[in-house]
């Protein structure tokens, strides 16, 4: 059931088909995190269906409208998801990736999700997940949380006041791993945008005829 729906552009469906996915549910599907990770990156709009039809896409279409009543909720939720799991390292890696983490959160946050702007905001503030600390950067998404109504993101925003900016950062600060998780991340965008190039109805596995 959730397959059928999410194949056809339902997000709820597709997140709850990534945490089967990432879980293992006996008797209905195989723990399968690689999966679960293509699953929860649909649902963010960070990749695309792949294999889809011309009615598949017409439902799609449909689907996708009905979702867009609840905004970018489930959108957030599904970037937020993919900041959690990549932080505490519960991901195809096997480890913590936390350049990886931040990226998706800063995706949520440029959409417009306090929640995730607060987060960014308090880990610029303090340099967590292995970002460089940077006040300056910490404010401004403060500020967003703030205009939100956040109260944790006015309490922070003193804070932020009461500190020097520094700004002055070499390349060398940058962690080896931070670099290889950035790399990891534009070679699937670009991978992505080949694979978008493709026509709509190119078989990509054709299978041979023989006669008989």
């Amino acid at each position: 059931m959730y397959n059928r729906t999410a194949n056809l552009g339902c997000t709820n469906s597709q997140i709850n088909l990534a945490e089967m996915y990432r879980c293992g549910v006996e008797g209905v599907v195989n723990e399968n995190i690689e999966e679960a990770f293509k699953w929860y990156k649909i649902a963010a709009g960070e990749n695309r269906l792949s294999n889809v039809g011309a009615l598949e896409e017409l439902s799609a279409g449909a689907m996708k409208t009905v979702d867009n009543t609840l905004g970018n909720v489930l959108k957030f939720k599904a970037l937020r998801l993919l900041f959690k799991y990549y932080r505490n390292g519960d991901c195809p890696e096997g480890r913590p990736q936390p350049t990886k983490a931040v990226y998706y959160l800063t995706r949520a946050a440029e959409l417009g999700d306090a929640e995730a702007q607060l987060e960014l905001g308090q880990i610029y503030l303090t340099g967590g997940c292995e970002q460089l600390k940077d006040v300056a950067r910490a404010r401004r998404w403060l500020q967003k949380a703030s205009a939100h109504g956040d109260v944790r993101a006015k309490q922070l925003l003193e804070e932020c006041l009461k500190q020097i900016v520094d700004t002055e950062h070499t390349a060398s600060e940058v962690s080896e791993e931070a670099f290889l998780q950035t790399c990891d991340i534009l070679k699937e965008k670009m991978k992505q945008r080949s694979e978008s190039r493709l026509h709509p109805f190119a078989i990509s596995q054709p299978v041979p005829l023989t006669e008989e």
